[in-house]
């Protein structure tokens, strides 16, 4: 009978402790839901092909003030991504001789530039595949960035072309990141009949690929090639997405009036989007406190209650965020080996210009 109670005992406290330790693999919720720490997001969109300032008054962007730009955030924060939507390489659907040369040419060189500049991850859009996917896939090949999409297919099958997710270590948080990509814009397919690829559901893609990275990550982010309409309809049907970095399918119009860009927060998820053109780049800086993921805009969403009074009403502080546009504007100093880099790519186009003839473009 002794040996039954004491059996008894043992069984009792073994339970009692495999029910607070959690099994083995399992994420410590406790602990890991007070994670507090700051990281940042470098972030651009539609930078449509640009290497150069844009002819406009005052002339802005330029991959040579990126780079300063970019070298900039890295000195002043400590954990950042650096991360593009989408449109990166070209500005059009389809490339034309005799100036397809060129545009290939300029493809290249942001390719080469954005390894050097440290770009982590790129959404992959119809714009980027005007060349093909088979050229699109050698850049891939030939990159350190994780060229992402979740629902871009070859034509007739289910199988992906590109990565669907990927995660990355940003400081203290563990962030799972996928790409997406619109089946329509304007009522019209964003690929032809003839196109070799073709586009899965993107609300059942996004479904399916936060339930996955919601298993590993602290912070779930979307880059998505959408127009803001169908994304404000993805979040109201896929929960868990925190961040949406956002490129557009609507024409191409450069502008860099700040204030239709604007972050938004839709059903606690934030959206940043960038002006086109490469003219500006975005900083989001995220502030986690206790691990929540219920945030507030550092900017406009200001608390005045001390914190000891919100916490003995129950309302405890949000997680923060606050976004910063950065115009590349003239007075930022040129990253000199990104300039010469840029300089030699441009040569290479007054050469070839000279040999067929052509007017500058």
């Amino acid at each position: 009978m002794k040996k039954k109670c004491t059996d008894i005992f043992f069984l009792s406290v073994l339970i009692l402790f495999t029910s607070c330790s959690g099994k083995s693999g399992d994420k410590n919720i406790e602990s890991e839901s007070l994670i507090s720490g700051r990281f940042t997001i470098v972030y651009s969109g539609n930078v449509g092909g640009k290497i150069e300032p844009c002819g406009c008054r005052p002339p802005l962007g330029g991959l040579a003030k990126r780079a300063t730009v970019i070298n900039q955030i890295r000195s002043e924060a400590k954990d950042i991504l650096v991360l593009d939507s989408g449109a990166l390489f070209f500005s059009g659907l389809h490339l034309y001789p005799p100036n397809d040369y060129i545009l290939k040419l300029y493809a290249r060189t942001i390719r080469d530039i954005s390894s050097g500049m440290g770009l982590d991850a790129l959404n992959v859009s119809a714009f980027d595949l005007a060349d093909s996917p088979d050229s699109l896939l050698a850049f891939a090949n030939a990159m350190p960035s994780k060229f992402l999409s979740a629902n871009i297919v070859w034509k007739g099958t289910e199988n992906l072309i590109f990565e669907p997710n990927t995660s990355f270590t940003v400081g203290k948080f563990r962030i799972g990141v996928f790409g997406l990509i619109a089946q329509k814009s304007f009522g019209m397919n964003i690929f032809t009949d003839d196109a070799p690829v073709s586009v899965l559901d993107p609300v059942e893609t996004a479904r399916k690929e936060v339930a996955k990275l919601k298993e590993k990550s602290d912070i779930v982010i979307a880059l998505a090639y959408m127009d803001i309409k169908n994304v404000k309809a993805l979040i109201a049907e896929v929960p868990g997405i925190n961040i949406i970095v956002l490129s557009h399918t609507n024409p191409h119009r450069p502008t860099s009036d700040h204030n239709i860009f604007n972050p938004m927060l839709v059903n606690n998820t934030i959206i940043v989007r960038c002006p086109d053109g490469g003219r500006v780049l975005g900083r989001l800086d995220i502030d986690v406190i206790n691990g929540s993921t219920e945030f507030a805009n550092k900017e406009t969403d200001v608390v005045l209650k001390p914190v000891a009074l919100r916490e003995k009403e129950g309302i405890f502080e949000k997680s923060n965020f606050l976004n910063t546009f950065i115009d590349l504007v003239g007075d930022i100093e040129d990253d000199q080996s990104i300039k010469e880099l840029v300089e030699k790519a441009k040569k290479i186009e007054q050469a070839y210009k000279d040999s067929m003839g052509l007017n500058k473009i």
